[in-house]
């Protein structure tokens, strides 16, 4: 099935890309907030990345950093 678009519907559709690329951004990290809520893991990764978090540390970051590693 071939779909076959006016002009007009292809200027609106270029527009429209054209508005959700020009984003700007304050903050790396707000660019990357925004991709996250945009692209979904494959099921395999998000898997492994829950398996990741669940094993995390309870310890905040600095004592994990700033302990030997017998204290761990």
């Amino acid at each position: 099935m071939q779909h076959k678009f006016t002009k007009k519907q292809i200027s609106e559709q270029q527009a429209e890309l054209r508005q959700q690329t020009d984003s700007e951004f304050g903050s790396a990290e707000d660019m990357l907030r925004f991709d996250a809520g945009q692209v979904i893991p494959p099921p395999s990764i998000a898997r492994r990345l829950q398996e990741s978090l669940a094993k995390e540390e309870t310890k905040p970051w600095w004592r994990r950093w700033f302990s030997s590693d017998e204290d761990l």
